[in-house]
């Protein structure tokens, strides 16, 4: 019979040591690591895929919250290119919405740049531009 997975057996007759089991945090292993503390007020969050479905999302959180998003993302044809433009039209139109109730340029609250994240030269400039304290990679 063969081994099913994850029974303990290679599946070959040898036996392989058994899965651990955890019934609680292991905090010894995040001994000796300095916590990150809660932050508020205004962020850059750099977003990379954000034409996609979860990115966009979490573009528009950010900017519903009053963050400056970055976003860069290749438009690729993985899938309609049209929706993921019609994602950043919806971006644009939130940036715009949150300028026009808290003040400021929608512009200080959105960028966008079409290119991929392998693009040394982009991704250099776009990070001295903005300076993001926060990147989100949601980009395949």
């Amino acid at each position: 019979i063969p081994a099913a997975p994850g029974d303990g057996s290679a599946g070959d007759g040898k036996s392989l040591p058994p899965r651990p089991v955890y019934h609680e945090p292991s905090p010894h292993l995040w001994e000796g690591t300095p916590l990150v503390e809660p932050h508020g007020g205004k962020k850059t969050v750099l977003v990379t895929g954000a034409a996609g479905f979860i990115g966009s999302h979490v573009s528009l959180a950010l900017l519903e919250r009053g963050d400056s998003v970055v976003v860069v993302d290749e438009l690729n044809d993985y899938y309609d290119v049209e929706v993921k433009r019609g994602n950043l039209a919806l971006l644009r139109e939130k940036a715009q919405e949150m300028s026009e109730r808290n003040g400021g340029s929608p512009d200080d609250l959105l960028s966008i740049y079409v290119g991929d994240v392998n693009n040394a030269t982009l991704m250099t400039g776009v990070f001295e531009r903005h300076r993001p304290g926060w990147v989100c990679h949601l980009a395949a």
